[in-house]
């Protein structure tokens, strides 16, 4: 009886190219090859064609993959495929990883290119297959991926972009990144569909800003607006006028004052106009300070005793209207008033109201912009101790003196009786 007969393991009979670096297309000729799954390993290190199974082509005489060479050492290592069908594995055939070529940028041209313009970057130890990420950054960051004809040159097309000033780098597959000399500048889209600004009212302002942005090329309904190369946070901006007005509100609050461009991308074209600057403005300030008479001391928290003379001190900058509040912690601080309603003014000779010690009083100094953006002064007077002697009580206080007064001459004549007379 005869026996059953045992699968033949696959034979690789040659590899091309036998060496390489970075990222290397193969084709492995051979047979005994699966039609749908294969495993390829090198120095018997799997995954080096990617993770998924290889088919094979030509009846099972060919497998096509790209090797994955990146952070592996120069040297000559054996390739082999499996079979995972029948799980055997055929000889090994030499492949040498060659020492990667050190990448390099010599130059970027031209030096100016809007949008969809060609760039050559010229340099050495470009990737021949699709593995060389070119990085442009600059207002906005984006890759491109793109392979090298020989390994010396790229040529790339100038994403859509902001305006602006941008450093250009390249990475390969064996990790290495250089940096091109200089950096270049993308223009303005030239490309038909390009928004284009003529100009933005108001040019400048501080908090809540309504800003009409007049131009040609605006999308209806969708527009992207950023400001400084930060995109406005919200919905997507529609237009008027066919197309030729945007408005919106920016929030500055927090920029620091300066020029910043704004931008719109018309998101039905994906392209950019020119930049116009807004200027973002100081917003309003406020200070108030207190000044004791009596003590000398001043600044925006003092401690003053009841009686004490003070001056109260406000200025302020950007407001065009002025309010103040006068509140004491508990009711037995008193009651006052003081009212601010101008850009800077001094208050003279008033008077702590009657109080207990720790009382404390909180005045505030507000001024609001025409924008609507406010800034608040705070100072703080507390209250220490009791007036001096020849400040007279108040009847309230008077009257209980007295009380405690007679309540112990009554208590001073029972311990009288008490003890006799004695």
């Amino acid at each position: 009886m005869m026996g059953a007969l045992r699968a033949a393991a696959p034979i690789i009979t040659s590899v091309s190219p036998a060496s390489g670096s970075g990222s290397v297309p193969i084709t492995i000729t051979g047979t005994g090859f699966d039609t749908a799954q294969n495993l390829v390993f090198l120095g018997g290190t799997g995954g080096v064609c990617g993770l998924s199974y290889l088919a094979s082509t030509a009846s099972g005489t060919s497998i096509a993959c790209t090797l994955g060479l990146g952070g592996w050492s120069a040297g000559t290592y054996a390739l082999t495929v499996r079979n995972a069908v029948n799980l055997l594995t055929s000889n090994g055939v030499n492949f040498t990883v060659n020492a990667p070529k050190a990448l390099s940028v010599t130059s970027v041209s031209p030096s100016s290119a809007a949008p969809g313009a060609a760039l050559t970057i010229a340099g050495g130890g470009f990737d021949t297959t699709s593995t060389n990420v070119v990085r442009f950054s600059g207002p906005q960051g984006v890759n491109v991926t793109l392979s090298s004809t020989d390994g010396a040159a790229l040529s790339v097309t100038v994403p859509s972009l902001l305006a602006g000033t941008y450093s250009v780098s390249v990475s390969n597959a064996a990790g290495q990144t250089a940096y091109a000399p200089s950096t270049i500048a993308i223009t303005a889209s030239t490309a038909s569909g390009a928004p284009a600004i003529t100009s933005v009212s108001p040019t400048s302002g501080s908090g809540k800003t309504a800003i009409t942005i007049t131009g040609t090329g605006f999308d209806a309904s969708s527009n992207w607006i950023s400001v400084g190369g930060i995109g406005i946070m919200g919905n997507y901006y529609a237009s008027t006028g066919g197309g030729t007005q945007i408005a919106i509100t920016w929030d500055s609050t927090g920029w620091s004052p300066g020029g910043y461009a704004i931008v719109v991308r018309n998101n039905t074209t994906n392209q950019y106009s020119n930049a116009v600057n807004f200027t973002v403005k100081s917003g309003p300030t406020a200070a108030l300070t207190v000044y004791d008479r009596t003590n000398g001391t001043s600044g925006s928290s003092v401690t003053a005793s009841v009686g004490d003379s003070l001056d109260y001190t406000w200025s302020s900058a950007g407001g065009s209207t002025y309010s103040s509040t006068y509140k004491g912690d508990l009711s037995y601080c008193g009651s006052g008033a003081w009212a601010a309603t101008t850009a800077s003014g001094t208050s003279n000779n008033n008077v702590v109201a009657q109080g207990s010690a720790g009382c404390t009083y909180t005045t505030t100094y507000t001024v609001t912009a025409s924008d609507g953006t406010t800034a608040t002064a705070t100072l703080t007077i507390k209250v220490n101790g009791t007036a001096a002697s020849s400040i007279t009580p108040s009847t309230q206080y008077a009257a209980a003196l007295a009380s405690i007064r007679s309540q112990l001459a009554a208590i001073e004549a029972l311990i009288t009786q008490l003890l006799g007379g004695r």
